[in-house]
């Protein structure tokens, strides 16, 4: 019975990292963006204060719940200089999307392909 329950253990985080490590889209329809996949969220336009791209992910203080492995990072983070914030980052290569949204909570993602990141970032500044 403990092997059967170990075994039904592991493949559960097994199972469970591998569905996080899934490659999320980011869907902009209307006046709402949305962020697939584990953790993903939806904001929309009018919640959102500023967008910018940035070069370089603010340093992680601690992971509070989420997924960090083989550089990508999704979850909930307490990040330096912004606190608690939801990371949606798929690789560790540049440019980020930052999100500050007009309750003060902060989405940082970006694509593996840094053009599709770029798009992102023009379709939200154009909905702004």
């Amino acid at each position: 019975m403990r092997k059967i329950f170990t075994i039904a253990i592991l493949t559960f985080a097994f199972g469970l990292v591998a569905y996080g490590l899934i490659p999320g889209k980011t869907v902009i329809t209307g006046d709402v963006v949305k962020f697939t996949g584990m953790y993903g969220i939806e904001l929309n336009l009018s919640d959102i204060e500023q967008v910018q791209l940035i070069n370089k992910i603010p340093k992680i203080k601690s992971r509070t719940n989420g997924l960090s492995a083989f550089g990508v990072k999704k979850g909930h983070f307490n990040l330096e200089g912004y606190g608690k914030s939801r990371l949606l980052v798929e690789s560790s290569q540049p440019p980020f999307l930052l999100i500050t949204t007009k309750s003060q909570e902060t989405v940082i993602s970006n694509s593996k392909n840094p053009e599709d990141t770029k798009a992102v970032f023009e379709k939200i500044k154009e909905g702004l």
